[in-house]
């Protein structure tokens, strides 16, 4: 996922000048079962939180259900921060009705929520606009949106809630939702269409293309290849520092001099693990990409996968940055956490923070209606004609047992992820042996509790074409 603007802020004490309940009191509202996922390497991994006299029990649904017991638990009004030291991991959060929201660390840092029951797929399938409505009302998003395909022809598309807080606008089956880190898949396939047109190599190295435009940086990074880049082998850090990513303009009509720019700031940072081989997520990583594509071809980024790959795919309502016009409720609207209690804020197209900037484009600023989307992912399902056979199978060919290279992971006999700017959050898949692709959206970018209801609508939405 892309996040780079802001973190997930998370923790705290009882705010100054509020009498806290008796400690039994709070002890009582947070006994019994808590439900939640995370979703590290781009794998769903659902858990299971029990907590009961001043200590709580960790299960691993997804790895055996075996209890892993706290070392320690604290809370105070709102705030929790719970301790397990035989995974040296902690989860710390914020308390809220039946949701208990915050970040899960061990390593890496990521949005966890939890709540009172696990909300699932349905399970009276077909898929329909009362369990999208559920779904939506559970987690409190303005709107929820799902769509999916078979190879057989069969399509299902539902759309329930409203394009903004504050305004009566439905949203509608043709309106356009950003898609966060499923972009970096579409910079993927790009390269793809550029090794089939021989415009790039798998093999080219940042050194070999950008060389001479590199000031003073990291020399290890220097013999880093595209493949790698893609396959977030090459050590780069997740993001730029936020006080580098400030100096970039949210929009731009031609990013090139940004994105060099950036790339020298990317490979002067520390690597995180060893270059060319380590597993480390990276934004960074496709932003380098882009801009190595952009040197190749003598085109922004966005002209590329514009004529690449776009055009080719009818994709016509594709596009960057918040969709919508300035000043207009046209298109769903993205909205952010504006804190415990409050209702998500709301960030229109042509406001401050509507997206992040637009150097991140190849790393994830792509903005699609849900059909459009599904065009995409049904070539990459069927395997079509839209690449070469070799380039398919590069594309498409794990990369270890947790990881698929270019922009997916695999579950199963499927391909899936996530994408989020926090302001929206989205899953797509596709399944060659099941026959499906899926792809569901919420206008809202509290991932932590958002995720379960948009994962549960993925879910349901492949299962009712795949039935």
């Amino acid at each position: 996922m892309l996040h780079t603007r802001r973190s997930i802020i998370v923790g705290g004490l009882a705010l100054a000048g509020c009498t806290a309940p008796p400690r039994r009191a709070l002890v009582e509202r947070l006994e019994g079962d808590w439900f939640g996922a995370i979703f590290p390497n781009g794998h769903r991994l659902p858990l299971r939180l029990a907590i009961a006299n001043d200590s709580a029990t960790l299960y691993s649904l997804g790895q055996g259900n075996s209890p892993i017991s706290s070392t320690t638990l604290h809370h105070r009004g709102r705030w929790i921060r719970i301790e397990f030291g035989t995974l040296n991991a902690t989860i710390e959060g914020d308390i809220n009705n039946e949701w208990i929201v915050g970040e899960f660390r061990q390593g890496n840092t990521l949005p966890i929520g939890f709540s009172r029951s696990p909300i699932d797929p349905p399970s009276d399938l077909p898929l329909n606009l009362e369990h999208v409505d559920a779904l939506r009302m559970r987690v409190g998003a303005p709107a929820l949106a799902v769509a999916s395909s078979h190879v057989d022809g069969r399509n299902l598309s539902l759309a329930r809630g409203i394009r903004m807080l504050g305004h009566a606008a439905p949203v509608e089956l043709n309106d356009k939702w950003h898609i966060g880190s499923i972009a970096k898949s579409m910079t993927a396939i790009l390269v793809a269409r550029l090794v089939d047109a021989g415009a790039t190599r798998w093999d080219q190295t940042i050194g070999s293309v950008m060389g001479d435009q590199l000031g003073d940086i990291r020399t290890e990074y220097l013999s880093i290849s595209i493949r790698q880049l893609l396959q977030h082998r090459s050590g780069l850090p997740k993001d730029l520092p936020a006080r580098a990513t400030r100096r970039f303009p949210a929009v731009e009509p031609d990013p090139r001099a940004s994105r060099l720019e950036f790339v020298n700031l990317a490979l002067n940072l520390e690597p995180v693990g060893a270059p060319g081989r380590s597993f480390s997520y990276s934004n960074c990583g496709y932003v380098i990409v882009g801009a190595m594509l952009e040197r190749l071809c003598g085109e922004p980024w966005e002209q590329l996968v514009r004529q690449y790959v776009f055009a080719p795919l009818g994709m016509g309502s594709a596009g960057f940055g918040a969709p919508g016009g300035r000043g207009l409720i046209d298109q769903p609207v993205g909205h952010e956490d504006a804190g415990i209690d409050e209702a998500p804020l709301a960030r229109p197209p042509g406001t401050r923070f509507a997206d992040n900037a637009a150097v991140w484009g190849p790393a994830g600023t792509i903005h699609a209606s849900l059909g459009d989307v599904l065009r995409y992912l049904g070539a990459h399902r069927d395997r079509d004609a839209f690449l070469s056979p070799d380039s398919w199978s590069v594309l498409l060919a794990p990369d270890d047992d947790r990881v698929v290279a270019m922009g997916w992971a695999k579950r199963g006999s499927g391909y899936w992820h996530s994408g989020s700017n926090a302001l929206w959050y989205c899953e797509a898949m596709f399944d060659p042996v099941r026959g499906v692709a899926c792809i569901a959206a919420a206008n809202d970018g509290r991932i932590a509790r958002v995720q379960s209801a948009v994962n549960a609508a993925l879910v349901a939405g492949a299962g009712t074409l795949a039935l």
